[in-house]
């Protein structure tokens, strides 16, 4: 191929991505805008009422893009079952939920690289490639994919006190590969890179330490495993502990509500 003809192969390259994320933007406007009128919204709401134990205590600011958003996720994104059939209840539940963790963010992505979720009914074996096999919750992969186990996302959706939760633990995992690699440095960082680090650092650092000494904390000792780990883990008690969270570990707290844009201790009412 002659340069020319590569140069005129990266100009289709680039209008096609062009023309995919303007249609992707015309419909997102659309659900947006007719949310109101369509059959979804009730039911939505009805599913988040029975399942997502924390909608109830989000003002209605909130709870409308939350609803908003797990409608047009349950648009953009795929979702099929593996020995389960797909019900609106499993797709609400599910977007509902990771619509959590964009609820701060005004001018939402909506995890631009996932493209499919996968719901198995209960804890599955996994292999991915071709590793040693294991017994999984839920996995988050590179190449757009979140796996879940229903059992374990309906467990996480109506305790939101343990500090445990398959669907932000995963989907969190999601914002971290937005950016290519997993590494406890999501996507979109609204903060300093080098305050972010040293902060998110020393507080890997901190619980590695924790665990060896047998402490206690509010943060689970799996998020030793890596500094990826740690930010999915992390997330998970920023907005299912917090308050013990903010206790521990304030630097910490305070730097994701910079990330997140939201403070849990002031968007769930008592």
């Amino acid at each position: 191929m002659n340069i020319i003809s590569l140069f005129i192969l990266l100009i289709i390259i680039f209008l096609g991505i062009g023309i995919f994320v303007k249609w992707n933007e015309m419909k997102i406007y659309y659900w947006k805008k007719n949310f109101s009128n369509s059959k979804g919204e009730k039911e939505i709401e009805k599913i988040l009422e029975k399942n997502v134990i924390f909608y109830k205590h989000l003002n209605e600011k909130y709870k409308n893009k939350l609803k908003i958003d797990t409608y047009i996720m349950s648009k953009l994104k795929m979702i099929e079952g593996i020995e389960i059939k797909i019900t609106e209840e499993i797709k609400y539940t599910i977007f509902g939920l990771s619509g959590l963790l964009l609820l701060g963010n005004e001018n939402t992505e909506y995890y631009p690289n996932l493209t499919s979720v996968v719901v198995y009914p209960r804890a599955y074996i996994s292999d991915q490639n071709g590793k040693e096999k294991t017994v999984n919750l839920g996995e988050s992969w590179n190449f757009g994919t979140v796996v879940l186990s229903w059992a374990d996302v309906i467990k996480g959706a109506k305790d939101f006190n343990d500090g445990h939760n398959v669907v932000l633990h995963e989907f969190a995992h999601q914002l971290d590969q937005q950016t290519g690699t997993a590494n406890g440095i999501p996507a979109n960082l609204n903060v300093d890179y080098y305050t972010w680090k040293n902060t998110f650092d020393s507080e890997y650092e901190n619980l590695i330490f924790e665990m060896e000494n047998a402490h206690k904390d509010s943060i689970d000792f799996y998020g030793t495993t890596n500094t990826a780990e740690f930010f999915a883990v992390s997330t998970e008690t920023f907005f299912e502990n917090s308050e013990n969270m903010k206790k521990e570990h304030p630097k910490l707290y305070e730097l994701f509500v910079k990330y997140y844009r939201l403070d849990p201790m002031k968007i769930f009412s008592s």
